[in-house]
């Protein structure tokens, strides 16, 4: 079932599919990585619904058929964070694992940290904390966000409409061109690079530690965008966690290796007794 909801704070609007299952068991959140959206997803959720879950997958804002709002304010994470906390309460969803890839796991992290009543448990996707190819010197950040940020604000807004079907680009690399550019141009040249500088800026260090909900870390062990230190350090810095390596994934598991994605999140519920 398609929905569409407007963040009460901004007015932009969130695009979402939701699958009903099993009201015993969790609903499941699913948020994609930059560039991506919900039909990343579209392996998994099959195989979840067969199992009995619901699921709730959302499109990002910049993402698909969510809004593009203006102004680089408009794509801190704090409002990602917003956008979830708006569909969560809409649907009124008491009983969920919160399960981001890439981006879509920095917005899971974020969001339980500030809000550590809306999931029973946390799964992280090749993610991270912060963004991995400026390191955490702030001097570094406060630059590279600048530069995004000057960029950005200078590009076209004109994007493709639509859902790219994650298939056409299942077996590709993590820098395939033909991907990457459909991935832009989807989102727009300005959404993108603007998103680039807040997750160039951000550093959840601090949340980690308020972190207190099972975590799963799920980490693509050829993953050179989220190499595997960062899911070490995940791994060493929030208390209740594992972490599962899936052997010659990249960064692009979410889309190449499905299964096995999918088989690890049913594990760790059913461990958790969720």
């Amino acid at each position: 079932m398609k929905k569409n909801i407007r963040n009460l704070k901004d007015n932009v609007k969130v695009h979402y599919e939701i699958a009903h299952g099993n009201k015993d068991k969790p609903t499941l959140i699913l948020l994609h990585g930059l560039g991506g959206n919900i039909r990343a997803w579209d392996v998994e959720r099959k195989i979840f619904s067969k199992l009995g879950y619901s699921t709730i997958a959302i499109d990002l804002r910049g993402h698909g058929y969510s809004g593009r709002p203006h102004g680089e304010e408009s794509y801190e994470l704090k409002n990602f964070v917003g956008d979830l906390q708006t569909v969560l309460k809409k649907e009124k969803v008491k009983n969920c694992v919160l399960i981001g890839h890439c981006l879509g796991g920095m917005i899971a992290l974020y969001t339980q940290a500030l809000y550590p009543n809306t999931a029973k448990a946390l799964i992280l996707v090749d993610s991270g904390f912060y963004a991995p190819y400026v390191g955490k010197y702030t001097v570094t950040k406060v630059l590279t966000k600048k530069m995004f940020h000057i960029i950005g604000k200078y590009l076209p807004k004109m994007h493709f409409s639509g859902h790219v079907p994650a298939e056409k680009y299942k077996g590709t690399g993590e820098y395939d061109i033909a991907r990457m550019l459909s991935d832009i141009t989807h989102v727009s040249l300005y959404s993108y690079f603007l998103m680039c500088a807040h997750i160039t800026a951000f550093n959840g260090s601090h949340l980690l530690e308020k972190i207190k909900v099972p975590t799963l870390i799920i980490q693509g062990e050829k993953d050179t965008v989220f190499p595997t230190q960062m899911a070490k350090d995940l791994k060493k810095r929030i208390k209740n966690s594992t972490i599962e390596f899936v052997p010659d994934a990249t960064h692009i598991l979410v889309i190449n290796n499905p299964v096995s994605v999918a088989v690890s999140i049913e594990r760790f519920i059913i461990n958790c007794k969720l």
